[in-house]
């Protein structure tokens, strides 16, 4: 286990996450630095913004896989790195979430479907 590694393990355990999500936290950062085939404490933004353009556009991931791998990356780098703190308001320090892309969830019952055909069924 490498030492990024065996921190972010021990930050998902202090911040109580479910030893599920721990694992697939972990596997989407495996995923970011196996693409770079590097270390994903040396990859600047915008080498994110490029890892997950490629996800969407050319692995074509579905929006629940993107958004794993969006809070995983995210979970490392504002969590374990704290790389994406901005500035610090007396005690606290302030993440800027605008900072991470958002998976957009569709639903195919909305879209097949009128809100009055949804509303008759309950």
């Amino acid at each position: 286990m490498t030492e990024l590694r065996g921190r972010m393990l021990a930050d998902m355990k202090l911040h109580g996450l479910a030893p599920g999500t721990q694992k697939v936290y972990l596997k989407s950062v495996e995923h970011l630095a196996r693409h770079f085939h590097r270390s994903p404490d040396r990859l600047s933004e915008q080498e994110l913004r490029d890892y997950f353009t490629y996800l969407v556009e050319q692995k074509r991931v579905p929006s629940s896989t993107l958004r794993i791998e969006i809070f995983g990356v995210k979970f490392l780098f504002d969590k374990t790195l704290q790389r994406f703190a901005r500035r610090t308001c007396g005690h606290r320090r302030h993440f800027h979430s605008d900072r991470w892309p958002a998976a957009r969830f569709f639903s195919t019952a909305c879209a097949m479907t009128s809100c009055r055909e949804i509303i008759g069924w309950c």
